[in-house]
Parts: C-alpha cells; sequence; structure tokens
C-alpha cells in the first residue's frame, strides 16, 4: 500500500519527504504516479522536486514493462473477479478505444504538471467517455482525485457523469436528407504515422512529378525555338555555342530530372516541419485536441490537388503568355503580369482558408483557431528559417576562417 507514503509527502520534514518519494518511485503501483507529479509541481525543495520527476520517470517505466509483459487478462484494464454494484455493467470497448483512452490519462497527467487542471480534466473526461473501464484503474482514479481535490470515488464519479453527457451530445442524430453533421472535427478520423508518411512520399512525389514536367515542357519549346530560328534564318553558319547547347540537352535534362527529384524529397521534409509547428501551435499555444498524424492526412490531399492544379495554370498561363506578347503592347504586358500576380494571390488566400478550416476540424477548435494556427505557425517558421540561416551563415564563416588560417 503506498498511503503510507503518500501521506509523508506532506511532512514539513525534507528527509522523511524525500524517502517517500523514493519509496513511492519503488512501489511498482501507477497510482503514485499522480502523487509524485504534484511533488514535482509543488515542493519548495528544488532537491525533492528532482528527486520526484526522477522517480517517476523510474515507475512509469517499469510500470509499463512490466504491463507488456503480463497477459491480457492480467493487464491494467482487466476486469476484475466481482463488479462493485456502484459501478455500471462492463462494456465492450475496441483495443484501438483502449489505446486513445490510455494516451488521453497519459496526456492529462502531463497536463497536471503543467499547472493546467482544467485540461487535464477535460482529457479525463474524454479517456472516461470512450473507456468506462477506467473507472475499475487504480491509476485513472488517483489521478482524477489529485486533479480534481476530491476523494477517489467522488472525482471519478463526478467525471463520468461528465463522460456520459459528452458522450450524449456526440450522438446526434443523422440528417434525413444525408447531409453530413456540422459538428466540427468529431467526425474527423484520426490516423496513425502509416497513412502520414505515405501522404507525405505522395506529396513529395507530385511535386517531383509537376516540376519534371514542367521543366520538360519548357526544354522542348526552347529547343524548338532554338530550330525554328535556325532554319528561319538566313545565315549559313548557326550562332557560337548552339550546336553544343543543343547537344548537351538530353544530359541536361537527366540531371534536372535528378534535381527534382531531390527537391521532391525536401518538399515532403519541409512539410512535415510546416505540419509539426502548426501541431505545436494548435495543441500547446490554442489548446487543441488532435494529433500530428491526423492533421498531416487531413491537410496533404488539399496541398497536392492545389499544387497540381497550381501547375496546370502555370503552364496554360507560360503557354498564353508565349504567344500572346510577341504581338503584346508594353501596356497589355504590364496588364497581363498584373492580373496573373492578381489570380495567384487570390488562390494562395483561398488555399489558406481551405486549410485553416482542416486545421479547425481535425483539432476541434473551428476555423477562426485554425486562422490562428497557420499565422503562429508562420511567425514561428520565420524564426526557424531566420535561426538556421544565421547558424548556417555563421557556420560557413567559421569553416572559411579556418581555412583561411591554415
Amino acid at each position: 500500500m503506498i498511503d503510507s507514503y503518500v501521506s509523508q509527502l506532506d511532512s514539513p520534514d525534507a528527509e522523511r519527504r524525500k524517502k517517500a518519494v523514493i519509496a513511492l518511485g519503488k512501489s511498482g503501483d501507477r497510482a503514485a504516479l499522480p502523487h509524485l507529479a504534484r511533488v514535482y509541481k509543488n515542493d519548495a525543495n528544488a532537491e525533492i522536486r528532482e528527486l520526484a520527476l526522477k522517480a517517476g520517470r523510474y515507475l512509469k517505466r517499469e510500470t509499463e514493462a512490466q504491463e507488456s509483459a503480463v497477459v491480457e487478462s492480467t493487464s491494467m484494464y482487466a476486469e476484475p473477479a466481482e463488479t462493485p454494484a456502484a459501478l455500471p455493467p462492463a462494456e465492450e470497448v475496441s483495443e484501438r478505444d483502449v489505446q486513445r483512452a490510455k494516451e488521453y490519462v497519459e496526456q492529462a497527467l502531463d497536463w497536471h504538471v503543467r499547472g493546467q487542471d482544467n485540461k487535464a480534466a477535460d482529457l479525463l473526461t474524454k479517456a472516461l467517455a470512450i473507456n468506462p473501464k477506467l473507472r475499475r484503474d487504480g491509476y485513472t482514479s488517483s489521478l482524477a482525485a489529485t486533479i480534481t481535490g476530491m476523494e477517489a470515488d467522488e472525482a471519478m464519479a463526478s467525471l463520468a457523469t461528465a463522460a456520459a453527457k459528452s458522450g450524449s451530445r456526440k450522438e446526434k442524430p443523422k440528417r434525413s436528407d444525408g447531409a453530413r453533421s456540422s459538428s466540427g472535427g468529431d467526425d474527423v478520423k484520426e490516423v496513425g504515422w502509416g497513412d502520414a508518411v505515405i501522404d507525405l512520399l505522395l506529396y513529395g512525389l507530385v511535386w517531383a512529378g509537376g516540376l519534371t514536367a514542367i521543366i520538360l515542357f519548357a526544354m522542348e519549346g526552347l529547343t524548338f525555338v532554338l530550330n525554328a530560328s535556325l532554319l528561319s534564318s538566313s545565315a549559313t553558319t548557326m550562332p557560337r555555342g548552339t550546336e553544343e547547347f543543343l547537344a548537351t540537352l538530353p544530359q541536361l535534362r537527366l540531371q534536372l530530372v535528378i534535381g527534382v527529384i531531390i527537391f521532391g524529397v525536401i518538399m515532403s521534409i519541409v512539410l512535415l516541419v510546416q505540419t509539426f509547428v502548426i501541431h505545436f501551435s494548435a495543441v500547446s499555444i490554442l489548446g487543441g485536441d488532435g494529433n500530428l498524424p491526423t492533421l498531416i492526412h487531413g491537410i496533404v490531399p488539399t496541398y497536392i490537388a492545389t499544387n497540381v492544379l497550381w501547375l496546370v495554370l502555370v503552364i496554360g498561363y507560360t503557354v498564353y503568355v508565349g504567344v500572346t506578347f510577341a504581338n503584346a503592347s508594353p501596356s497589355q504586358i504590364r496588364s497581363m503580369n498584373d492580373l496573373g500576380t492578381n489570380l495567384n494571390w487570390l488562390f494562395q488566400i483561398g488555399v489558406g482558408l481551405w486549410i485553416a478550416y482542416l486545421i479547425g476540424r481535425v483539432y476541434r477548435f473551428g476555423m477562426f483557431k485554425g486562422c490562428l494556427a497557420e499565422f503562429i505557425s508562420g511567425i514561428l517558421l520565420t524564426v526557424l528559417a531566420v535561426g538556421v540561416g544565421c547558424g548556417v551563415i555563421t557556420l560557413l564563416g567559421s569553416l572559411a576562417n579556418n581555412a583561411l588560417t591554415r
């Protein structure tokens, strides 16, 4: 039993508190984790706070190792031999929901350590809503008591009531016309990293394939223009270097194709960084509830579709300009350039608003906060890019100085 050690955590004697922290860390009982988190957050002694952090990490690692070794029937979510009459009958819970609920509980502990008990209580409520069996789990009960300041049974009853109300609100009736519910992000299907990695690879392939098409199209056009110019010229000899340039075009095509493939990989990495920063902004700053793979899976199809559309428009606009500019006046050329710029701005704004809507659905906080997430992530990415750029310049300067001093 850990109760005697828990009571010692409030002792005015620092040595007793320290011994209690060590004993709880070695207890092998996950129910001690919330109490160690409370010590880490509130104890006036810095040494004891650090000790509580280490003890909590050790206890969490040890208990997770034990849980992975036991069979399913003896896991922390297994049903007891006799169900107390005060608890509702056990419900069947899918393995996926069991895992999701466990993640919510762990996130609740993290938010409690940060001092965000309201957020932690909301996460516990969500965990109980999707896995009511957690009402029988000692670790979850102890965490609920620590977060709410109530007795364990009272805290679990309060959270379970809130979870039941939350579950009833989500069960909205289907409309007879077959239209989808406008419940924000509740209907977003969460995915894992397998789907997200596939999306990122497809994104890179689209960029590589699109740029390859543009480059090959441009080079074919250049070859045609040069040959047409040579055929229509009255000169008997080609301009200097023309033959060499035409001879190197096949090799140049191959090099450019390899280059755009590498560029596609880089664009996938850039998108991963971008979505990570958006995820950080949405969760840590705006308090959203979602995960990074679901965000990637949600917005990458839009990025792919808009990039394909943008490439098609660029090729079409280039052909149109190439045909029209030959006989256009300077004022007409300026007008066409302004039209292309304005259309591009409208296109980018439309894409940005749609991405904000998707972010709002994934993190369940609406389109306005989706726009805020984009704005905040844009600032963070700019700071990150400036920092990386300064770091690269500094590194190159150091290498140059070292080379000159040798």
